[in-house]
């Protein structure tokens, strides 16, 4: 991860540590790199995000991003209890979300 998504992950971690998140970071740390990284891909999956990096208007349906990174995940991490890995993702997603609204690039509508 370079730039935008380093910048994002440590972000994400810092806002955990703040809010006194109860998991483990070593693995929280995993999960939100891998996370970040699977997340990229299904954006490309679904024609979201181009080969040259640039997005497009598309359909991004949370429940298929949740389950394709959970998937991912669980390759990448063979050792860790796919229930710790859901677990974990949900907080990914939570302060993913915190993280890029308070960065101005998330807007809820």
């Amino acid at each position: 991860m370079e730039g935008f998504d380093q910048k994002t992950a440590q972000q994400m971690l810092d806002a955990m540590k703040e809010d006194g998140l109860s998991v483990n970071m070593k693995v929280m740390k995993s999960i939100v790199a891998g996370a970040l990284e699977a997340e990229l891909e299904y954006l490309r999956k679904v024609g979201i995000l181009t080969a040259k990096g640039e997005f497009k208007d598309g359909e991004y349906d949370d429940d298929d991003a949740f389950d394709f990174i959970t998937e991912e995940l669980c390759k990448k991490l063979p050792d860790c209890d796919a229930y710790v890995i859901t677990d974990y993702l949900e907080y990914y997603f939570d302060y993913h979300d915190q993280v890029l609204t308070e960065n101005g690039i998330l807007e809820w509508l």
